[in-house]
């Protein structure tokens, strides 16, 4: 009440309270910094750059309290906000609070896509894959609109998370046994689709932690996804005997799952 009479515009009080909720994470408050960050936007909703980095914020603290289901609500939330936010007009700051909500808000997806297993029945077979290929070209598509936003920490992410999307997709072909009423022909040729399907999977799960680690490089981020990335590289190079540094310049593609794709 006494900032908003002490500063009557909208964007002084906005700055004065985001600095209110910055001293209360400071001071480890974090419940009331959330409460806190929440009002402030409500209060600017007619503002929507103001009130997706006031709800950003608050999920944030949220997260740091294990709240977990809590922090989600508040980043879909940010999202939802998004809608009205000029990106061309927005500060640098507040498209990485956008990225980094829309990241977020794509976990619980990652998992459902993850859990889907592939070693079953043929009948169920045909059903999982179709499932799995739809979620894998919805993760895609969230995963490239978050590196189009160019925040460096959350293109790194986003990379390395498409990456392992695609290496699980592979895991879970490597598991696939023919059905054993198949003639051995048949079986055979079963196999040996399946086996390429892998491969390729793999293909774009290395092609993807190059690329990771490419933009790393680029926007100078050191994260665990970095690391992670730079070991799976490796492993899937099959070679831990050298760096492959001369393909990080390489033009590497997020592809859909038909394989066609845009330029990282």
């Amino acid at each position: 009440r006494v900032y908003t009479k002490q500063y009557p515009k909208q964007k002084d009080r906005a700055l004065v309270g985001r600095a209110i909720g910055s001293l209360l994470v400071k001071a480890n408050r974090l419940s009331e910094a959330s409460n806190h960050y929440r009002r402030v936007a409500l209060e600017h909703k007619s503002n929507p750059t103001i009130s997706l980095a006031a709800e950003v914020r608050s999920a944030k603290t949220l997260e740091r309290l294990g709240r977990k289901s809590d922090a989600l609500t508040g980043y879909k939330r940010a999202v939802t906000r998004s809608r009205g936010v000029n990106l061309a007009k927005t500060s640098q700051e507040t498209i990485a609070l956008l990225a980094e909500a829309r990241y977020k808000t794509l976990a619980p997806k990652l998992r459902e896509y993850k859990a889907i297993r592939l070693n079953v029945s043929i009948a169920q077979f045909e059903r999982r894959i179709r499932s799995k290929t739809q979620k894998l070209d919805y993760l895609i598509k969230q995963y490239q609109a978050i590196v189009d936003y160019g925040a460096g920490e959350w293109v790194v992410a986003s990379i390395h998370d498409l990456a392992g999307a695609y290496e699980n997709f592979a895991d879970n072909l490597k598991k696939v046994k023919a059905p054993k009423n198949l003639e051995p022909e048949l079986r055979l040729q079963f196999d040996r689709q399946i086996a390429t399907f892998a491969d390729n999977m793999d293909k774009k799960a290395l092609d993807s932690y190059v690329a990771c680690l490419d933009r790393a490089e680029e926007f100078e981020v050191l994260s665990k996804q970095v690391s992670l990335a730079r070991e799976r590289v490796l492993h899937l190079s099959g070679d831990t005997s050298r760096l492959i540094f001369e393909s990080f310049h390489q033009p590497v593609y997020i592809d859909d799952a038909l394989g066609q794709g845009r330029s990282l």
